[in-house]
């Protein structure tokens, strides 16, 4: 019975540790972002995103690192952290267009193996992916021909809501994608996250409760989650909640209770909204 208590304290233990570990991820990405976009200083945000353990860094994080590397002229750190990405589910084409032909051909050559490592690593399955990319070309087709005009509103309403039905079946058959494990290709399936699941609310709010959830066990990092939420909100609702829907020509669409955003925003470990703006460019 003893034996038994302990190893339920032990896993509650790990657990705690666990979401403990992807907060701090977070704060310590706010605070960078601070320090690179506010205050303008590259190397304490260099210092800050490495001070976090490589192994509890997303892909996201290795490829900024790689940039900014590159971007002062440290080639080599450049070209660690790109492999690093790669080993995270970061994929070839986030290359950087400046690197020289002979430091491209070197991260083409070690891609695949890193790829191999991080499949293995993380127990991606080849069949969902297979499946996931081929709905996310059905949804694509749909949107270019719905927006030449070679197919009708009703049969794009008629389209989204087979690939729906499609991508709830994948989601029984598999479970939700976690962004930690799956790297870069959780953004093509992001992109059938935020066109389909509206159509259905009762789907919608699976994906919210999955997703907040598992936010601190690496589900999805707090952004992508939070412009989820706010595109659903502003389609409905007409204001947004997290302020995530911005941009510099056109500034950020309306926000229910603005004053409070900043709150909203700290308990979905986002960065302040400050912060936010200077991020995306916007005065």
């Amino acid at each position: 019975m003893k034996n038994k208590i302990l190893l339920v304290l032990l896993i509650l233990l790990s657990l705690s540790l666990h979401s403990q570990t992807f907060e701090n991820v977070y704060r310590v990405q706010n605070k960078a972002d601070s320090l690179i976009y506010i205050e303008k200083d590259t190397i304490s945000f260099l210092n800050e995103i490495k001070a976090i353990p490589e192994q509890e860094r997303f892909f996201s994080q290795e490829l900024q690192l790689a940039k900014i590397f590159l971007k002062i002229g440290d080639t080599t750190n450049s070209l660690k952290h790109y492999l690093f990405a790669f080993k995270k589910g970061g994929g070839i084409d986030h290359i950087h267009s400046s690197l020289n032909p002979e430091h491209k051909k070197y991260l083409n050559k070690n891609y695949k193996q890193h790829h191999l490592l991080y499949m293995k690593n993380n127990d991606v399955s080849n069949e969902f992916l297979y499946k996931m990319y081929e709905l996310l070309g059905n949804d694509q087709l749909i949107r270019v021909q719905n927006r030449n005009s070679i197919v009708d509103n009703q049969e794009f309403a008629k389209t989204d809501s087979l690939n729906l039905l499609v991508l709830m079946e994948l989601i029984k058959s598999y479970g939700f994608p976690m962004q930690k494990a799956y790297g870069s290709h959780f953004h093509a399936f992001y992109i059938l996250m935020i066109h389909l699941p509206y159509l259905n609310v009762e789907v919608y709010q699976q994906f919210v409760s999955f997703y907040k959830n598992n936010l601190l066990d690496g589900a999805i990092t707090p952004d992508l989650l939070a412009y989820f939420i706010d595109r659903y909100d502003y389609a409905e609702n007409g204001a947004q909640t997290y302020g995530s829907i911005a941009d510099p020509y056109f500034g950020i669409s309306k926000i229910k209770n603005a004053k409070d955003v900043d709150e909203k925003r700290s308990k979905l470990y986002l960065p302040s909204m400050r912060i936010w703006k200077a991020r995306r460019g916007i005065k």
